[in-house]
């Protein structure tokens, strides 16, 4: 798992540690390190990468608690904002082109046999599961019935209502695979383009940036 880390001012060793009830932080924060706790850590995970900061506990542990919950929360809800933003905007099914991730056209060509037509789908529902491979005859169902059977399986997959203003998007692009060649269904993206990954701790550094402001504290980076 990747780590990134960053830590709010520097750590100070604290006697008071080991009387705080441990079980009542919230999920996201723990004392650190678990045998002589100097400093709550505030974790996010995304797609297997860890955010961490480090909130030292100093001369007053309720003090420290309450910042490394709030931080926590502040993260929470920025991160739940932006789930949601991806969800709203269908980040998720949808290519900035209108194209649908995980669907392409493909034609095969064998010697000596018809070139084979068909829709294919690959789908993965969370980083580190196996991907969910399925696929629609272009030749046996005529193309329109064949892309139809490929959205309809894909919103199954990705909880999209059929009907909503999304899976409409999803029919539009039909147009976009009508008449794809071999070599244009194939899914590029451009190396400059920043992933989801990237734009969700840009994100979370802001939100950190304006969480130091708010009370007041100075952040140093790890």
């Amino acid at each position: 798992m990747h780590k990134r880390s960053a830590s709010i001012l520097p750590a100070n060793n604290m006697q008071l540690a080991k009387r705080s009830h441990w079980s009542i932080y919230p999920m996201g924060v723990t004392l650190h390190p678990p045998a002589n706790p100097k400093r709550f850590r505030v974790s996010r995970t995304w797609k297997n990468q860890a955010y961490q900061l480090y909130v030292p506990i100093g001369s007053n542990l309720e003090k420290a608690r309450k910042i490394a919950e709030e931080l926590d929360e502040s993260l929470a809800q920025r991160q739940r904002a932006y789930l949601l933003r991806l969800q709203t905007e269908g980040l998720h099914v949808l290519h900035e082109d209108g194209r649908i991730i995980g669907l392409q056209r493909q034609v095969r060509f064998r010697e000596g046999r018809k070139p084979s037509d068909s829709m294919k789908i690959r789908l993965v529902k969370s980083e580190g599961e196996k991907p969910v491979f399925k696929a629609f005859s272009v030749d046996h169902h005529g193309f329109e019935k064949a892309f139809q059977m490929s959205v309809d399986f894909i919103a199954e997959f990705r909880s999209v209502e059929k009907g909503c203003s999304l899976y409409k998007r999803m029919l539009q692009a039909q147009t976009l695979y009508a008449n794809t060649t071999q070599e244009s269904s194939v899914e590029r993206k451009k190396p400059s383009e920043p992933t989801d990954v990237d734009a969700l701790w840009a994100m979370l550094e802001n939100e950190v940036k304006a969480f130091q402001e708010r009370r007041s504290v100075h952040l140093i980076r790890g």
